[in-house]
This record gives C-alpha cells, sequence and structure tokens, in this order.
C-alpha cells in the first residue's frame, strides 16, 4: 500500500445490461442474473478515466483512483475512499462490468444507514445518449441512485470529487462557462456553469483536454461546484471553505445538497466527464492482472534531495519487476507552513521523478501527487520538530 491505507483499491465493475430500443440500460438488480462474472467482493468502486494511453482523471492509464465520493445520511457520513477519519464509514461493495472491450458499462452498490446506494458510470454519446454495450462513449455519465430503504424519512446527500489531470498535467488550468478560473473559485446559490474545460495547455482544446457537463442529458444540475486545490478538497466530507488564491494540483468537487427521503422514495443525481472533442474513453477496471511492489524513501528536514539510502531502495525496488506503471506519492511532516510544504513536497515528487527517469523508467508511466502536511502529525511537539517518518515518499510499481 502507498499508504497505511488500503488506498490503491479501484473500479472493477459490472453490469447487467439490457436492450431497449436497442440500447444498452442498466436495471437495478440485474447482477443476481448471474450472466455477467461477478468480481471480488469488498472493492470500493473508485474510476479513472482516460482515452487511448491519455489520462483525463489521476492514475489513468494504470488502476488506480484519487477520486470518491461522500454519502451524507442525516449528517452521517461515509464514503468509498479509505482515506477519511474513522466518524466517515469505508465501504465496500460487489463490483460488475459489462462492454469492458470498448467503453465498459459499470454498476456497484452499497449500503448505508438505511440508504442504498448505487454508482453507475455510463458511457454516452456526443449527444448524452446512452451507447451501445461494446460501442465507445465521448462522455461518461457518473451516476449515483440513492434509495430510502427505511421506514423513516431520511435527509440524503452527496459530494463528488474528480481528481483532474490531464496527461501529464496534474495542475490543471480550468474555465467555466468560458471564463478562466485563475483562483479557487465557490459556484453556489444557483451559480452553477454548465460546463467546466480542464486544460492539459490551458485555453487549447486543439491540445488534450477534458470537460465537465453538468446540465445535459441526464445530468442533474448540483447545488454547489467548487475547483481548486485537490490536496484541499480531497479531504472534505462535507462543509467546505476555500481559501483565497490560485490552486496547483486541481480537482472539482460537486454537492448535490440533503434532500428528504420518505421511505421507499429514490433520488438520483448524476454528471458528465469526458472528452469536448469526438473521441473513444476507457474507464479503468480493479488491477486485476497487476502485482503490486512497494518501498518508502525518506529526506532529511527541509530537504528535497535523494540520499543514498534512498537510491538504492528505489533501485531494489526497480529490479523486482518491469513497471507498467510507477505511482510516487509525497508526503512533509508538518513542521514550517503549508505553503511552504506544498512546495518542498512538489520538488521531492520532481527528484524521485528525475531519479526514476534516470533509471530508464519512462516519464508516460510515472505519476506523482504531493500531498504535503496532509497526513502528517499535527501535534505541537510534531509541528516543532518534525518527524521522520512523515517526510517521505511511497512508490508504488504495478506490473503485469
Amino acid at each position: 500500500m502507498l499508504v497505511p491505507h488500503p488506498f490503491h483499491r479501484l473500479l472493477a465493475l459490472a453490469l447487467i445490461v439490457t436492450s431497449v430500443a436497442g440500447c444498452a440500460t442498466l436495471n437495478s438488480g440485474d447482477e443476481d442474473s448471474g450472466t455477467y462474472p461477478q468480481r471480488n467482493s469488498g472493492e470500493d468502486g473508485r474510476f479513472t478515466i482516460g482515452t487511448g494511453n491519455k489520462r483525463l482523471m489521476y492514475g489513468y492509464p494504470v488502476p488506480y483512483s484519487t477520486s470518491h465520493f461522500v454519502a451524507n445520511v442525516d449528517g452521517k457520513f461515509a464514503s468509498n475512499s479509505p482515506r477519511f477519519p474513522h466518524d466517515v464509514e469505508y465501504l465496500t461493495g460487489t463490483l460488475y462490468t459489462k462492454g469492458a472491450e470498448a467503453s465498459a458499462q459499470t454498476k456497484i452498490s452499497f449500503d448505508f444507514n438505511d440508504v442504498h446506494i448505487t454508482q453507475r458510470l455510463i458511457p454516452v454519446d456526443k449527444d448524452f445518449k446512452d451507447v451501445p454495450v461494446g460501442g465507445w462513449g465521448q462522455y461518461y455519465r457518473i451516476e449515483y441512485e440513492l434509495t430510502n430503504t427505511a421506514d423513516a424519512t431520511r435527509s440524503v446527500g452527496l459530494a463528488l470529487l474528480i481528481d483532474t489531470m490531464i496527461d501529464d498535467n496534474d495542475a490543471c488550468q480550468m474555465d467555466a462557462d468560458g471564463r478562466r478560473v485563475a483562483d479557487q473559485t465557490a459556484f453556489e446559490h444557483g451559480n452553477i456553469p454548465g460546463e467546466v474545460l480542464v486544460y492539459r495547455v490551458p485555453g487549447s482544446t486543439s491540445d488534450l483536454a477534458a470537460v465537465l457537463v453538468t446540465q445535459k442529458g441526464k445530468a442533474v444540475k448540483p447545488d454547489a461546484l467548487y475547483a481548486g486545490r485537490w490536496p484541499y478538497l480531497h479531504s472534505v466530507t462535507w462543509d467546505v471553505s476555500l481559501a483565497s488564491g490560485s490552486y496547483t494540483d486541481s480537482g472539482l468537487l460537486l454537492k448535490w445538497d440533503l434532500k428528504p427521503l420518505a421511505p421507499g422514495e429514490k433520488r438520483v443525481v448524476a454528471t458528465h466527464y469526458g472528452l469536448p472533442r469526438p473521441g473513444k474513453l476507457s474507464m479503468l477496471t480493479n488491477a486485476e492482472g497487476f502485482q503490486t511492489h512497494q518501498t518508502n524513501v525518506y529526506f532529511d528536514l527541509g530537504k528535497a534531495d535523494l540520499n543514498d539510502a534512498g537510491k538504492q531502495a528505489i533501485d531494489a525496488l526497480l529490479a523486482t519487476a518491469s513497471p507498467a506503471g510507477v505511482f510516487v506519492e509525497v508526503y512533509t511532516d508538518a513542521r514550517g507552513n503549508e505553503a511552504l510544504n506544498n512546495a518542498l513536497s512538489k520538488r521531492r515528487a520532481e527528484t524521485v521523478t528525475a531519479y526514476l527517469k534516470s533509471r530508464s523508467v519512462p516519464a508516460a508511466i510515472i505519476i506523482p501527487k504531493s500531498y504535503g502536511e496532509a497526513y502528517a502529525d499535527q501535534s505541537e511537539e510534531a509541528r516543532k520538530l518534525g518527524k521522520q517518518e512523515d517526510r517521505r515518499a511511497s512508490i508504488v510499481i504495478y506490473s503485469r
């Protein structure tokens, strides 16, 4: 594992698809027929999306995801990310998939606090219509069906985090309805953009780019949308308080506010994420057929240089397998301020990436992520002195 949490579980999904007017649809309960292969239970349904061998979300083209949802039921919280504190329940379920040879159609269900949650990822075409099984989509509809199974009314809401990364750019500039989002921005109180473009090269859709579409097809307009720093947004349980200023490592957080559901009542929320131009989307499933090998390297206080022990650890890791993908997750201790630690974490990621390249690891399969002090010991003593174990890079190789 990259950190002391089972963070690199990913979406391996399957669902049963029936044909309506020649187009595949996803129906609740379909997976019970046994027609489609059931994947391991205990998966959490996180996913990553790309096109060809290029990523549109962090992780692709290796099955590893830093995107997730948070469900709010009567002020209690659950997520399919294991990285939250203990007061947020970690959800797992059984995963199904159909049409994985093209744009897969996927499904996973969870139960929390008398609410049944079904996540579906459905490829759609340029007109936001579902594509047949085995077809290619230009967008994915990311959909959540929330059903109250209790005998009493439940208030139910959902937040969805998308960790934007376009090819090699993890600090994507964005435009909302044609206007540049230069700083961290909260879109609230009905002021929700219909389209957010996410750029590899700022302003260029002729280069690779992604787009979030919030109000077309079967999308349900969120009550709030936040564009800003992924290191902050990924830690949000529900309430959001964006700091002023620009963002680097970028992310999008959508939130559908609490809504009362009577017994047996359903609520569906959804958005679209994909390509602004015609293309073929892929969504990676669970790391079936992959093996993982991991090591940690440690840094001196305030330094970004790799010491000899760190280089030897990386060399030993590379000797274990030929990598199909390498994830580099980098942390600092809590000494100093957050901005300096974010910058230090980024420099450490660059150092490790450069060393991997010097060992003939292709740049295209190295995927860095800088966390700063987000997971450091925040005690008074640790903030004064720092802790060696917090000053680390966790390096994981995915291999066939």
